[in-house]
């Protein structure tokens, strides 16, 4: 008797599991318009997507199971990583190409505009009865302007003249800048040990200031172009979720731009390419290239986890039926 007791328990108990299990499954796949249901996801979270082996990886269709449900952060994390690798060296390399050949340029002009005289305990030596004036026209996008760079320790100038619209002035004891927006900056000539040409002087500042410039071009750069490939994954993953709502089986919005940001990493990585390219017809060629293989891994990435979830479902069901 007792073993016949043990026996009903044991059945009406696998009833109860069998019950319950089927509850969640039918709660989690009645919805015939969402596809949201982590299957297996508990194996998807510890499974996590290795960052930089992405790189490779992500050029596989079969790929993009492991990255389908996993945290948006870590997504956005890896979009950022990638943008850092390839528009961090880009911006850093276009950066010191743009900053050497405008430090060129303007040693070049501190050449020709600058009479030879020194800075000397904090004051210029250039004779107070001979003012030094230069003026050189300078084409800009808004524009041409008048630049001057005047040298007068009589004293008697105290700014530069409203019709410069930038410039240097340098007294006796001061160095007053005018920028390109008009505005007036004054600064004490700086105490050295010994003479120093004034040619020499503005030069250094220039170089002085390389780093800082570098930097902040190169993080301008980075950000700009993480902004935009955000904007950019984000228009597609809504795209397509809208050319899937007539599909059984959609997902939320968080599982196309996961499948998205790593989608698109051929087309952060073409910049490569474009950096080396001198003709626009083959820039473009690369642009539309890089971008149908962004929307291809995408849409196949997408497509193979639905078969993925599909399969696992048949499994399941066949399981709950046995």
């Amino acid at each position: 008797m007792a073993s016949h007791l043990r026996v009903l328990c044991a059945l009406c108990g696998f009833q109860v599991v069998a019950a319950t299990a089927s509850l969640r499954l039918g709660a989690r796949y009645s919805s015939p318009r969402r596809c949201d249901v982590n299957i297996g996801e508990v194996k998807m979270e510890k499974e996590k997507s290795p960052l930089l082996q992405s790189i490779i990886l992500c050029f596989n269709p079969n790929f993009y199971r492991r990255v389908l449900r996993q945290s948006g952060w870590r997504s956005f994390l890896y979009l950022g990583l990638i943008c850092l690798i390839v528009y961090g060296f880009l911006g850093y390399r276009f950066a010191t190409i743009v900053f050497e050949q405008d430090e060129e340029s303007i040693s070049a002009f501190y050449e020709r505009a600058l009479p030879d005289f020194h800075f000397d305990n904090g004051e210029a030596d250039y004779p107070p009865d001979k003012p030094h004036v230069y003026e050189e026209k300078v084409e800009e996008k808004d524009g041409e302007k008048l630049v001057a760079v005047i040298v007068d320790t009589s004293g008697k100038r105290e700014e530069l003249d409203e019709k410069y619209q930038a410039g240097y002035l340098i007294t006796k004891t001061e160095i007053v800048t005018k920028g390109a927006a008009g505005r007036e900056r004054r600064e004490a000539i700086p105490k050295t040990a010994k003479k120093v040409p004034a040619k020499e002087f503005f030069i250094s500042v220039i170089r002085e200031q390389k780093p800082r410039a570098v930097v902040t071009m190169t993080l301008q750069a980075y950000l700009f172009h993480v902004i935009a490939k955000l904007i950019l994954v984000a228009l597609v993953s809504g795209v397509l979720l809208l050319a899937d709502k007539g599909k059984a089986h959609t997902y939320p919005f968080a599982y196309y731009f996961n499948v998205g940001c790593y989608a698109v990493t051929p087309f952060v990585l073409s910049a490569f390419v474009r950096w080396g390219l001198r003709s626009s017809i083959a820039n473009w060629v690369s642009y539309g290239v890089s971008l149908m293989l962004f929307l291809s891994l995408a849409v196949s990435g997408l497509a193979k986890c639905r078969q993925d979830d599909a399969r696992e479902l048949q499994l399941a069901e066949a399981q709950e039926d046995a």
